[in-house]
């Protein structure tokens, strides 16, 4: 189902707290729906690809846990598992499903970890909750966080065009709101490149539904050897125009 976009105007200042309220109002809602399957996978499938990227005596990273579901998965698999969660009815939750977890309430811009101390951050569903224009400064804490062989994966959602603003929640009922950003494949990608990471895999999961709202991506990315500001990948200079015309840029 389709998110409706309400106008309002963005207030880097407020949009925390917007989001905060709506995750903890659904949170048992989201418990429910996970137990169906986060990007259509099961667990075994999840399973089978966290396999491949951590080990148990890995360090693991989840930000935006959510329900827990996929961090349970991930701590059964590695060593040390932490988690940066906004909503505190999110973490309680969570913390149920993987108690030996580190879980961190808070905004991800507020939160200090060791450098390279991870062989795997995970961002399910919640890169695409921050203005475009915040978007590399989180990823650029996953960059310095991240070991230089590590990786960075997360699921989000492709569009054709560009759009981003307080969206109420179409997928849940009660008319929630909160802040989402619609990526299409290069802006997308170009939010990576700015972050200081490569797209090395992706698993595009083909949506026949005519009311959904975008296609779901998985992506696996590794680091950049060096991290430029502002980082533009020249793959995704055509996104300039188009990114600009989104945020009413001449």
């Amino acid at each position: 189902m389709k998110d409706n976009l309400i106008k309002v105007p963005l207030d880097s200042r407020t949009y925390p707290a917007v989001n905060r309220k709506a995750y903890n109002a659904l949170s048992h809602q989201y418990r429910t729906q996970n137990e169906a399957g986060e990007f259509g996978w099961t667990d075994a499938q999840w399973r089978e690809f966290f396999s491949r990227h951590v080990g148990s005596h890995s360090n693991a990273l989840e930000f935006g846990p959510g329900s827990g579901r996929i961090l349970e998965i991930i701590s059964n698999l590695c060593g040390n598992t932490t988690a940066v969660e906004l909503s505190p009815e999110m973490a309680a939750i969570a913390r149920e499903k993987s108690p030996n977890a580190n879980i961190i309430i808070a905004d991800i811009k507020r939160v200090e970890l060791e450098r390279e101390l991870f062989d795997l951050i995970f961002a399910g569903a919640s890169i695409h909750n921050f203005p475009t224009t915040e978007i590399p400064a989180v990823l650029e804490r996953f960059h310095r966080w991240l070991k230089t062989d590590g990786r960075f994966a997360f699921t989000t959602t492709l569009h054709e065009k560009h759009d981003e603003g307080f969206f109420i929640k179409g997928d849940f009922p009660g008319n929630h709101v909160r802040y989402r950003n619609k990526f299409s494949a290069c802006v997308l990608e170009q939010q990576l490149w700015r972050g200081g990471f490569e797209i090395q895999d992706s698993i595009l999961q083909k949506n026949e539904d005519p009311e959904a709202d975008g296609e779901w991506v998985l992506g696996v990315c590794k680091k950049r050897r060096f991290l430029v500001a502002p980082g533009i990948n020249p793959r995704t200079q055509a996104c300039n125009s188009a990114s600009r015309q989104v945020h009413g840029k001449s």
